[in-house]
């Protein structure tokens, strides 16, 4: 991206803020082993506003005078000796931002600022997956703790949940990247001895293009695709059956999210059933799409729809029994898709344009050892949606 869908992001904050300063962290670097950095992923919003992939920086926006300013991270001599780091000119090349001060200078500023209102982004933990949050989140409202701190999210996560032209058409670069790389596991399918050597053959299909994986890819056959973020992708044989494939790539910041369930060899009548029935059931949820259709209303006719498809698949048959419907369709039906994989979407209560969201119907049957999800990625229009993945065939 230009420096100028970041200076226009900025722009857009700043004017949200009614006057107050908004404080964003990038992520610190984290230990892998020993002396080992782990991959790098930065923070959403940081990069959002910023383009800056380096840790340790800090920005700050003043929504009452407009100006802004980057804080460069103290680093060693040894850190400068074996990782890579940004100076000051490229940080402004990338960000658009002329003003970059030491962590001293920003102290002393933000003391004269003390009478506003700040807005950093909360630390979340994830407990229900068992993941920690980068620490520096946290430190930064530590630090901010004895001014007035507001959550920044709710003033930012809805500009980004409306995606500008560039961000819809990054989004479809990386959904086309992908494409390929579905398209050319689908023609070699046959030849593919196990889930290894499916995902590496993805890994090299986004590496050969300059992309990365938009988050670790799902190959999961037979019973382990009942696992809905399976990643051991083991050397077993992959037998006669269906193959589950979720897999997304990450170009210039933006990401893809896309599922396809694939046949190797023959099928059962289960088998071909339980993906027919996804098959349509995907069809007919992403029609349901398009402008001021509440979510509230969405997410009920996408219940009604999955619950007909488990009836004629003979696995349901009470429509009030929650429990028996979600162990088969466990997970939400869709989530924004942008920066973040599973973006917010801004807390709407109700689809408009510029939103992108995943429409990803399921069926997993741990008892048939078998589990179909087709996962595409829509746009809403003016009128209605579009299917930004609909190259990519559902046939499997």
């Amino acid at each position: 991206m230009h420096k100028d869908f970041f200076t226009e992001n900025r722009l857009r904050l700043k004017g949200a803020l009614q006057g107050g300063i908004a404080v964003v962290a990038a992520y610190d670097k984290m230990q892998s082993k020993a002396d080992m950095a782990a991959p790098y992923r930065q923070e959403s919003t940081f990069w959002w506003l910023t383009g800056i992939n380096f840790p340790g920086w800090i920005l700050v926006l003043d929504g009452e005078s407009g100006s802004e300013f980057l804080v460069r991270p103290a680093l060693s001599r040894t850190e400068k000796l074996f990782e890579s780091w940004l100076d000051d000119t490229a940080a402004t090349e990338i960000s658009g931002i002329a003003t970059i001060l030491s962590r001293v200078e920003y102290v002393a500023r933000l003391k004269l600022q003390s009478a506003k209102t700040f807005f950093a982004p909360k630390a979340f933990t994830y407990a229900d997956i068992g993941a920690q949050p980068n620490p520096a989140t946290a430190h930064i409202r530590t630090e901010l703790e004895r001014f007035s701190v507001k959550d920044l999210e709710p003033v930012v996560l809805p500009l980004r949940a409306i995606k500008s032209s560039a961000e819809i058409n990054a989004i479809q670069h990386s959904i086309d990247l992908t494409t390929k790389a579905f398209n050319k596991i689908y023609q070699s399918l046959s030849a593919q001895k196990n889930e290894a050597q499916i995902s590496a053959e993805l890994s090299y299909e986004f590496l050969c293009r300059g992309a990365k994986h938009a988050y670790d890819p799902i190959v999961a056959a037979g019973k382990n695709a009942c696992t809905l973020h399976y990643t051991s992708t083991n050397l077993a044989p992959i037998k006669n059956g269906l193959v589950l494939i979720d897999v997304g790539a990450e170009y210039n910041g933006y990401a893809a999210d896309i599922t396809r369930t694939y046949a190797i060899g023959s099928l059962s009548h289960r088998e071909r059933a339980v993906h027919q029935e996804v098959a349509h059931a995907h069809a007919d949820i992403i029609a349901m799409i398009a402008p001021g259709v509440g979510l509230t209303d969405y997410l009920a006719q996408v219940d009604t729809r999955m619950k007909l498809a488990l009836k004629n698949l003979g696995l349901l048959t009470n429509d009030n029994s929650e429990e028996a419907y979600r162990r088969y369709f466990p997970h939400a039906i869709s989530h924004g898709l942008g920066v973040d994989v599973h973006d917010s979407l801004g807390g709407y209560k109700e689809f408009i344009p510029g939103m992108v969201l995943t429409v990803e119907p399921g069926i997993y049957v741990p008892e048939w050892s078998l589990g179909v999800r087709i996962e595409d990625d829509i746009a809403v229009t003016g009128d209605g949606q579009h299917n930004l993945s609909c190259a990519l065939s559902t046939d499997f």
